[in-house]
Parts: C-alpha cells; sequence; structure tokens
C-alpha cells in the first residue's frame, strides 16, 4: 500500500515538473515586448543594448538583477528598476542623468549632472542648452569622474534644485566672487 502511495507521489511530481517545463519553455513566455517609464534620450532598442537582452528569449531566463546591472553601467543612467510581466513582457523603470552644468577644464568642456558626474566632455563649447559655470577652470576630470571643487559642487547643488525644465533659463552661474554665486538669466 505504502509503495502504491510512493509510486503515485512520484507520478504526480513528474507530471507537475512537466507542466511546469513545457510553460516555462513555451514560446508563449518568451520576451516579446518592452515596457519603459522615464526615458527621454534612450530608445527602447538601445536600452536592450545596454540591458544585454534580446527579443525572443525566454522570459524566466531573463535575470532581472543582471540587466539593471547592466543598465547601472552605463554612465547615461541615473537608477533602474527592471521588472517582469508576464506572459511576455519587460518593464523598466529608467532615471537618466541629465546635464545641468558646463564647466571649461584644462581640455575643453565638460558637462556635469546634478549629482557632480562628468556626463560629457567636448573641445568647444555647444549650444547653450544648460548653464556654464565660470570663474573655475578644472584639470584631470574625466566622463565617470565625480567632481572635486568645491565651488562648482555648490553651483552644481544650487542647479540641481530648479526644476530641469527651467534650468535652460539660466545661461551662467559666476564664481568668479568667492563670497557670493551669481546667476544670469537669458530673458
Amino acid at each position: 500500500m505504502s509503495s502504491r502511495r510512493i509510486l503515485r507521489g512520484a507520478f504526480y511530481l513528474l507530471c507537475a515538473s512537466g507542466i511546469i517545463a513545457v510553460l516555462v519553455y513555451s514560446p508563449l513566455f518568451t520576451f516579446q515586448q518592452l515596457v519603459v517609464h522615464g526615458n527621454v534620450h534612450l530608445d527602447a532598442n538601445e536600452l536592450c543594448e545596454i540591458a544585454r537582452i534580446h527579443y525572443g528569449q525566454r522570459l524566466f531566463e531573463l535575470k532581472t538583477d543582471e540587466m539593471t546591472t547592466n543598465l547601472l553601467r552605463d554612465l547615461r543612467i541615473e537608477s533602474a528598476v527592471v521588472r517582469r510581466q508576464l506572459p511576455h513582457k519587460i518593464e523598466m523603470d529608467i532615471v537618466e542623468r541629465i546635464p545641468v552644468a558646463t564647466v571649461a577644464c584644462d581640455y575643453g568642456y565638460l558637462d556635469f549632472d546634478r549629482q557632480g558626474k562628468v556626463i560629457a566632455s567636448y573641445r568647444s563649447l555647444k549650444g547653450a542648452d544648460i548653464p556654464i559655470i565660470t570663474g573655475v577652470k578644472l584639470r584631470d576630470l574625466y566622463i565617470g569622474d565625480d567632481n572635486t571643487d568645491p565651488q562648482v559642487a555648490q553651483a552644481i547643488s544650487f542647479l540641481a534644485r530648479i526644476d530641469p525644465a527651467d534650468i535652460g533659463e539660466i545661461s551662467e552661474v559666476s564664481l568668479r566672487n568667492p563670497d557670493a554665486v551669481v546667476a544670469y538669466t537669458k530673458t
């Protein structure tokens, strides 16, 4: 009687394992759609490339923690949360790094995000979409580095508190006077 019970239990366990295996490996649970919230400059294809995922992969083979780690390695992304949505979606909540200030450096200009990280560099000054911090010239900073100048840190902290939609109204933040920070608007 007990051997029959063991056989019946093993049979049910085998059937349940088979059903789970069929569901996991079926084409119903493959990555077919990416839903992204919070992206401004990065499109869905770029995010797939950064996260190292491809359409058609099995949804249960994709590890959300690895995708998040891959996204956070990209300097353009400040924070990321990745979730699976059955039967075929991946959902990403992204916060992109947005430049708040440009500062002159020994080889050109640097763009800083609101946390003081260098997110772009270039030789000549480009369009004035964000304020330029004048009165200082930084040395030995490259993309991915954090700001070490206390005056620039104060100016970036000031600019980070301004609504991103309004930051374009400020053309310059002058640090020439060590006792004051002077901001000039475009109008």
